[in-house]
């Protein structure tokens, strides 16, 4: 058997298996493309041979393909609607290139199928010219009043660039591209419709090849590899901004990382061909195109893009767009919006004059009143790291932003422990993520304790941390169990991240908190370094 026949089954029986489980006794196994109707035009036939040279007709040629593409689809569940199955005259003897036209738009209209596909073989006047071409109809331009919707138009374009990669990829064939062509029996058809010219006759070689039975299965499998393309179209969704979100303020000429979150939703895996390319407007100095990552469907993962942003810029807004193989877009824009400044809330100040402020030369900020009291209480630089903004107004709240914690001010609790009061950053970093499935209660102990308020349970040297520095005051509830990132124990609390350093074990740094303050920060683009 050919290697393509072998990937081309066992693309149907991975797909069926993974879709609907192992076939059992009678029950069978309904394919990917069930529910599907496949219009298929061998084009020519009867009295109209289509091209006749080196000694070959179009319309055998045409046929043959058409039968064999006939049997992968029905075996991938499809139903099959064909113009013609044998060597048939289509329409009558009076005007009969019109009247074969007008059976084969009959047949298709009538068919409510899914998509229309006629297979012909080339004729040109260059005999040294080889491969193939798919061409799909505009919107006008006929030789009568018909306009076809935009959207058939979208349709029929993709379904011609999954028929011309397949028939690239899988026969092996050179590429003469797609084209928008106002042929009468495209502009007529009420579905997405094409014709792919799957080789040429007038070459000598290539005639030899397309009159051969095995390489005929190739260009059915190269079709057929096209059409399940179409269907379980490859897709992709934006989630969320991970950095640089709508509106931030970026310094003018200062590099930054613009990174997204995506999920693949269609029924492909994405390999090297899936790529993110620029679209239009301010590019900001980024490259032309990055890779996407390798996602199989329904696979959440980033792509980032690094970009610099200009002194100067109008809407300052840049396009970008996820593409398939053939330049197939994917599902939503990527967008980058930000807005120049002159200097970030994050660049040092100079000491304050005031003789009761801390001032931290590291990030080159002070700190005041209740929040230098709240600082020095509750652990100092241990505990929340050091000050990377001065007090600034945010939500309606006097805030200061530590590498680890932001602080807020809270007047109306003034005079009592919950004057200043840390945000919830824990619950922020991970709003994007899907909630942490809660575990089963478990009695406590000296090296346990379960919190039914969020269903989470913390241990040993987290549980010792926890304990010993200000428990749910400071840090919150636990909102996840211990799991591994980038290599290292973690567990997010609603306020903190806690980390644990088995180098540092038996010290005060066996468990430290991460530095959530920074990567808010950076999100936001107000922090680089």
């Amino acid at each position: 058997m050919h290697p393509t026949r072998v990937t081309i089954l066992s693309i149907l029986l991975v797909f069926s298996i993974a879709t609907f489980g192992l076939p059992s006794g009678l029950v069978q196994a309904r394919g990917p493309l069930a529910g599907k109707a496949i219009v298929i035009d061998p084009g020519h036939g009867g009295e109209d041979p289509g091209a006749v040279v080196n000694g070959f007709m179009e319309k055998d040629v045409n046929l043959q393909i058409s039968l064999k593409l006939k049997t992968l689809l029905e075996m991938a569940g499809a139903t099959t609607i064909f113009t013609r199955v044998d060597d048939t005259t289509l329409g009558t003897s009076e005007n009969r290139r019109r009247s074969d036209l007008e059976t084969r738009l009959q047949i298709a209209n009538s068919s409510q199928g899914d998509v229309f596909v006629s297979i012909h073989a080339d004729s040109l006047e260059d005999a040294s010219r080889t491969g193939i071409v798919v061409f799909y109809g505009p919107e006008s331009g006929y030789l009568y009043d018909h306009r076809r919707p935009p959207e058939l138009i979208a349709q029929s374009r993709n379904l011609a660039l999954t028929l011309r990669d397949s028939l690239r990829e899988v026969a092996k064939a050179d590429d003469r591209g797609i084209r928008s062509v106002p042929y009468y029996l495209l502009g007529k058809i009420n579905l997405p419709a094409v014709i792919a010219e799957v080789g040429t006759l007038t070459n000598y070689a290539e005639a030899i090849k397309l009159n051969d039975p095995s390489y005929q299965q190739r260009v059915a499998d190269s079709l057929f590899s096209g059409i399940l393309r179409y269907f379980i179209n490859p897709d992709g969704r934006f989630i969320s901004d991970v950095t640089i979100p709508d509106g931030t303020a970026v310094v003018a000429g200062r590099e930054f990382t613009k990174t997204w979150k995506i999920m693949n939703t269609g029924g492909l895996a994405w390999n090297d061909d899936y790529r993110l390319v620029f679209k239009g407007r301010n590019r900001f100095g980024g490259p032309e195109s990055v890779p996407l990552p390798h996602l199989l469907p329904g696979e959440v993962g980033t792509v980032s893009v690094d970009l610099k942003a200009p002194n100067v810029c109008g809407e300052c807004m840049g396009v970008w767009t996820m593409k398939g193989p053939g330049g197939l877009q994917l599902g939503d824009d990527l967008w980058v919006n930000i807005r120049i400044r002159d200097r970030l809330l994050t660049d040092p100040v100079p000491q304050s004059d005031d003789p009761n402020s801390m001032y931290y030369a590291q990030t080159g900020h002070n700190i005041f009143g209740a929040f230098q009291k709240f600082f020095l209480e509750n652990g100092g630089i241990d505990m929340f790291g050091y000050p990377r903004t001065e007090e600034l107004l945010e939500d309606g709240l006097t805030v200061q932003y530590f590498q680890r914690a932001r602080f807020e001010y809270h007047p109306e609790h003034a005079g009592t422990p919950y004057e200043v009061q840390l945000t919830l950053l824990g619950n922020l970093i991970r709003s994007d993520e899907p909630e942490a499935e809660q575990v089963q209660p478990l009695t406590p102990t000296e090296h346990q304790e379960y919190f039914p308020q969020t269903g989470h349970s913390v241990h040993f040297a987290f549980l010792k941390y926890f304990r010993e520095n200000g428990g749910i005051y400071i840090f919150g509830y636990p909102i996840t169990q211990e799991v591994v990132e980038d290599g290292r124990i973690v567990q997010y609390f609603q306020r903190s991240r806690f980390e644990y350093h088995p180098q540092h074990a038996g010290t005060r740094y066996e468990v430290q908190l991460g530095l959530l303050g920074d990567t808010i920060l950076r999100q936001r683009g107000l922090l680089f370094d």
